[in-house]
C-alpha cells in the first residue's frame, strides 16, 4: 500500500466501510497515532464516523505537522511490500525482492547519516551563535575592564599613601618597642644608682662622728651576728636539707609502693611511735629527778630565742630594703609627674579634629580601592571564563570538520 504515489495523486477508491476502516487504521499505525480508547471501540467509531473518534484524530495531526510529514515520507520506503510466497517461487522475483530489501536497509542507513550531519550543522550554527553572543559579552567585560582600570589609575596615589602610611606605622611600632626597651634600661640604671647613692649615704651617715672604738664596736656586733647565724642557724638548716635529700634518696630506691605495702609501713611506724611513747612515760614515772635537766631546758630556750632573733633579723632587713625601694620609686614618680608638661586644651582638641579628618579620608580611600579591586577581580574571572568557553568551541568546531571556522580573537591586547 501507498500512502503518497510517486505523481501525487492518492488513491483512496475501496470496495467497502471495512476496507476504509483498515486502510485508515494503517495509515495511522504508520503514523504513530495512540488512541485514548480501546482499539474495538476505536475501530467501531471510526467506521461510524463519531465526532470523538475522528475529532482527536484531526487534532493530533494539525499539532504534529513534522512528524506526520516525516514519517509519511519514511513511509514510502520503509513499509515493505508483501508477496505472497506462491510469487516468491520465482527465481527472478526472489532476486529482486531482496534486492529491493537491501535497498530499503541501504535508505536507512543514508537516512541516520542524514539526520546525523543536520543535527551537526544545526549544532554548528548554535555554536557560531554563540561564539559570536560570546565575542559581544567578550567586548562588553574589555570595556569595563578599561572603564574600571580608568577610574583605578585615579586612585594609585590613594594606593601609595597607603603603603607610606603603613610603612610609618611599623617604624613608629619599631620606634616606640625602642623606646620602651630604653626606658627599662634606663630605669634598671636608675635602681643601681639609687641603691649605690643610699650606700653612699649611708656610709657618710654612719662616718660623721665615728671614731675607731665605735667602729670596733659596730665590727664586732656585726662579726657576733654573723658568727651565730654560721654556727647555729646554718648547720641547722644544713641538716634538715641533708635529712631530706636523705629521706628523698631512700624513697626513691623503692621500685613501687603498692597499697598493701603502704599499710604494713604505716603500721610499722604506729608501732614505734607506739614506742617512744612508752618510753618516754618510763622516763617520766622514774623518781629519780635528773639535776642538769632545768639547766639543759634553759640552754634550749636560749638556743631558740638565739634563732628566733636571727631570722626575725633577716626579716626586717629584707623589709626595710624593700620599703626603700618602693619609697624611691614613689619619689621618682612625683619628679617624673612635676615634670611632665601637660598640653593646652586648644592644642588638644586641634590635634583631636586633624586626626579624625584623615581617619574619615582613610576609611572612604579604603573603602573605594577595596570596591575597586573586587569588581576588577569578577570582570577578570568573567574574562577567563568566557575565553575557556571559546576555546571549547573553537576545538569542537574544528572536530566537526566546519569549513566556515571563526576566529578566536587574540587577548594579548586585554592586560
Amino acid at each position: 500500500m501507498k500512502i503518497q504515489q510517486q505523481d501525487g495523486l492518492d488513491d483512496v477508491r475501496l470496495d467497502s466501510a471495512e476496507e476504509h476502516s483498515i486502510y485508515i487504521l494503517t495509515v495511522l499505525r504508520i503514523l504513530n497515532y495512540q488512541p485514548n480508547v480501546d482499539p474495538t471501540t476505536f475501530r467501531q467509531g471510526l467506521v461510524r464516523g463519531e465526532i470523538e473518534i475522528i475529532h482527536p484524530i484531526l487534532t493530533w495531526l494539525l499539532t504534529h505537522i513534522d512528524i506526520v510529514q516525516k514519517r509519511a515520507y519514511l513511509s514510502r520506503f520503509l513499509v515493505k511490500i508483501e508477496i505472497s510466497p506462491e510469487y516468491l517461487a520465482d527465481s527472478e522475483i526472489s532476486s529482486l525482492y531482496e534486492q529491493y530489501l537491501s535497498l530499503v536497509d541501504k535508505f536507512k542507513t543514508i537516512h541516520k547519516e542524514r539526520e546525523i550531519g543536520k543535527k551537526n550543522v544545526e549544532t554548528a550554527v548554535e555554536l557560531a551563535t554563540d561564539l559570536q553572543a560570546m565575542e559581544k559579552e567578550k567586548e562588553a567585560v574589555i570595556v569595563r575592564i578599561g572603564k574600571i582600570k580608568s577610574k583605578a589609575e585615579l586612585a594609585l596615589h590613594l594606593l601609595d599613601a597607603c603603603r607610606l602610611l603603613r610603612i610609618e606605622r611599623d617604624k613608629e611600632r619599631d620606634l616606640i618597642l625602642e623606646k620602651e626597651q630604653e626606658k627599662d634600661t634606663m630605669f634598671n640604671l636608675q635602681n643601681s644608682l639609687q641603691r649605690v647613692e643610699r650606700e653612699l649615704h649611708a656610709l657618710k651617715r654612719d662616718s660623721t662622728g665615728l671614731t675607731p672604738q665605735i667602729l670596733i664596736q659596730h665590727l664586732t656586733e656585726e662579726v657576733t651576728v654573723q658568727s651565730a647565724i654560721i654556727k647555729e642557724k646554718l648547720p641547722s638548716e644544713l641538716n634538715a636539707k641533708k635529712n631530706w635529700i636523705k629521706a628523698l634518696s631512700i624513697v626513691k630506691e623503692y621500685s613501687y609502693l603498692g597499697p598493701d605495702k603502704i599499710m604494713v609501713m604505716r603500721n610499722d611506724l604506729d608501732i614505734i611511735l607506739k614506742n617512744i611513747q612508752d618510753l618516754i612515760e618510763s622516763k617520766i614515772s622514774k623518781n629519780d629527778i635528773d639535776k642538769m635537766e632545768p639547766f639543759r631546758q634553759q640552754a634550749a630556750a636560749v638556743g631558740n630565742m638565739k634563732r628566733n632573733a636571727l631570722e626575725r633579723l633577716e626579716k626586717i632587713e629584707s623589709s626595710l630594703e624593700e620599703l626603700q625601694l618602693r619609697l624611691k620609686e614613689k619619689q621618682d614618680y612625683s619628679k617624673s609627674l612635676l615634670q611632665t608638661s601637660v598640653p593646652r586644651a586648644e592644642e588638644l582638641k586641634k590635634y583631636i579634629n586633624r586626626l579624625k579628618t584623615k581617619s574619615t579620608v582613610y576609611k572612604r580611600c579604603k573603602t573605594e580601592i577595596a570596591g575597586l579591586q573586587a569588581e576588577n577581580g569578577v570582570l577578570h574571572r568573567t574574562a577567563a571564563i568566557l575565553d575557556v568557553k571559546v576555546i571549547l568551541e573553537y576545538a569542537l568546531l574544528l572536530k566537526m570538520d566546519i569549513q566556515s571556522v571563526p576566529k578566536i580573537p587574540d587577548r594579548s591586547n586585554i592586560s
